[in-house]
């Protein structure tokens, strides 16, 4: 039996010596990749990066522009105003006394 488990013991030690050389090889592989991106990248190029992510156009949907998501938060927000001052103050009390979100916060306060 104690044959059994030393074998096993050193299977388990060859395997864990494996995923750590495979683990070195790869982040080697990774810091080498990113060392050549970043020396291949000019301050000139970085700050254009920096310059399209705030002001310029959004080239992929999912991730609009800082000044886009400024604008369509704005945007929200203005229609939110604007339902909110079209309730009565009845229809605003009756939708937050039902709202599940507001009551949820009131009662963790209260605890």
């Amino acid at each position: 039996m104690s044959d059994e488990s030393g074998q096993e013991n050193r299977t388990l030690e060859v395997k864990i010596r494996l995923r750590a050389d495979i683990s070195e090889g790869y982040a080697m592989v990774k810091s080498l990749a990113l060392a050549e991106g970043l020396a291949a990248a000019t301050p000139e190029q970085l700050m254009a990066e920096q310059l399209d992510d705030v002001a310029g156009p959004s080239t992929n949907p999912r991730k609009p522009s800082y000044i886009e998501r400024v604008k369509n938060t704005r945007s929200r927000l203005r229609q939110a105003i604007e339902q909110i001052r079209s309730m009565s103050p009845e229809e605003l009390a009756a939708s937050s006394a039902s709202d599940s979100t507001d009551s949820a916060i009131t009662e963790e306060s209260d605890a």
